[in-house]
């Protein structure tokens, strides 16, 4: 019998007395949600419910039941009003009894060998092209570290120059061209870096109680200077020198444990502490940015647990 007729079948089975839908690691999209047959993903499970609701009672008691497990989201699911239940009979997310399922919004990235450095590396196809890249990394649940130089404290800004190219109406330019100047000790760390490195680069500027990332739109060896455009300094809190700055995102700077680097190739670098074993290693990249969004009028989104 064709899996898709049982679907079908299967869902008229689901009456308005038992609207309990299943989730399940082992689960299929295309099935019915039953214990026996459940489903993969939240966003099949509100689907589910919304069929149940419109060809029965929009009232009906409406659960989902996760069973165990770890679920990684390729999307986040959302709700409109028409996911909404009602004071007397809310719609439920809730946890099969015992079980404590985990929703993550990263991707975990196996495949890794060790070089010749003693660096773990893998190529993530989805970052070939450059198109998606990505600014965390964990490892068996311990934030990682972005390629940084210094390791410990800072180099320090000799000079900065403000260039306004658009005033805008706000205390803050619009857009500015910065021109930072470094020493020729602080400026060593980038004299040996190539052109796909420079194009990756970014430093991070620590001021007050603020900080700020930037990336620079070209480097001149020769007077040590970045420049590089964007929102314009603030006034109240600006870039100036003696501030602290530290330089990231480069192969380079790879030299310390707990560090990684994706290069513009799409290779993943990643430096091990001490123990961590790259064949048990759980290592995770974030994909998503939230796992729930509401769409629609928020206010009419509700009675969803």
């Amino acid at each position: 019998m064709n899996k898709y007729f049982i679907s079908a079948f299967l869902l008229l089975c689901l009456t308005v007395s038992d609207a309990q839908i299943y989730v399940s690691t082992k689960g299929k999209d295309y099935n019915t949600g039953t214990r026996e047959y459940p489903l993969a993903t939240l966003q099949a499970a509100r689907d589910a419910l919304r069929k149940l609701r419109q060809e029965n009672d929009s009232d009906i008691k409406a659960v989902v039941v996760i069973e165990d497990g770890y679920y990684e989201m390729h999307q986040p699911l959302v709700l409109k009003p028409e996911d909404s239940g009602t004071k007397e009979e809310p719609v439920v997310f809730r946890a099969a009894k015992g079980a404590t399922p985990v929703f993550s919004g990263g991707k975990r990235i196996m495949g890794f060998v060790e070089n010749s450095d003693g660096l773990w590396e893998v190529k993530i196809p989805e970052c070939t092209s450059g198109e998606f890249r990505f600014d965390q990394l964990y490892v068996n649940g311990q934030r990682a570290t972005l390629a940084r130089t210094p390791n410990k404290g800072f180099v320090h800004i000799k000079d900065i120059r403000e260039d306004i190219l658009v005033k805008g109406s706000g205390r803050a330019p619009e857009r500015s061209l910065l021109s930072i100047t470094f020493d020729k000790d602080d400026f060593k760390l980038l004299e040996g870096l190539d052109d796909d490195e420079l194009n990756l680069i970014r430093f991070r500027a620590f001021h007050k109680w603020d900080f700020t990332i930037r990336y620079p739109d070209s480097i001149d060896k020769k007077s040590m200077t970045i420049y590089t455009t964007g929102q314009g300094m603030k006034p109240w809190n600006p870039l100036k020198k003696g501030t602290r700055i530290v330089f990231e995102n480069f192969k380079a700077a790879l030299d310390s444990p707990g560090e990684w680097f994706l290069s513009k190739g799409g290779t993943l670098y990643y430096y091990p502490r001490e123990g961590e074993d790259i064949r048990t290693a759980e290592v995770v990249i974030p994909v998503l940015d939230k796992l729930i969004s509401v769409e629609g009028n928020a206010s009419e989104v509700e009675y969803v647990r």
